[in-house]
């Protein structure tokens, strides 16, 4: 990864989000390791407590007060859920603009291929009329 070698210690069968998008678990000095020094910022620290007996909001409390951010799973899974409208925006405006213009370019194209249609199925009355137009009562216009 980003001219390291990595060795691959296991692989998780998770949620995928997106195809063409990975997830790698690392330590911090993995992390540190890998990342280029313009990309060290990361996202998120997964930590567990060290103690089974140890409450999950005081071992956060206690290894993330430098930051400020503590979440537990929950608070987690639901600020992501909440940051997912704001960050995909694009994507329904992206596909409304798409429906839009069909709907645009197939209600013009519509009459102008059935008129065509009619014009070119008609065309030996319309020279009937033309040539004959005059002994039937119709003008040549």
């Amino acid at each position: 990864m980003n001219d390291h070698r990595a060795v691959v210690a296991g692989i998780c069968q998770g949620v995928r989000r997106r195809p063409s998008l990975g997830i790698v678990y690392s330590s911090i000095r993995g992390a540190m390791h890998f990342a280029p020094p313009e990309r060290r910022m990361m996202s998120f620290v997964l930590a567990k407590p060290p103690r089974r007996r140890l409450d999950l909001r005081n071992s956060a409390a206690a290894s993330m007060t430098e930051t400020g951010l503590r979440r537990s799973s929950g608070e987690f899974a639901w600020s992501t859920i909440r940051s997912l409208p704001s960050k995909t925006r694009a994507i329904p405006v992206n596909f409304g603009v798409t429906v839009l213009l069909g709907f645009i370019g197939g209600g013009s194209r519509s009459p102008c291929q059935t008129f065509y249609l009619f014009t070119i199925e008609n065309l030996k009355q319309f020279g009937a009329l033309k040539r004959w137009g005059r002994a039937m009562g119709a003008s040549s216009a």
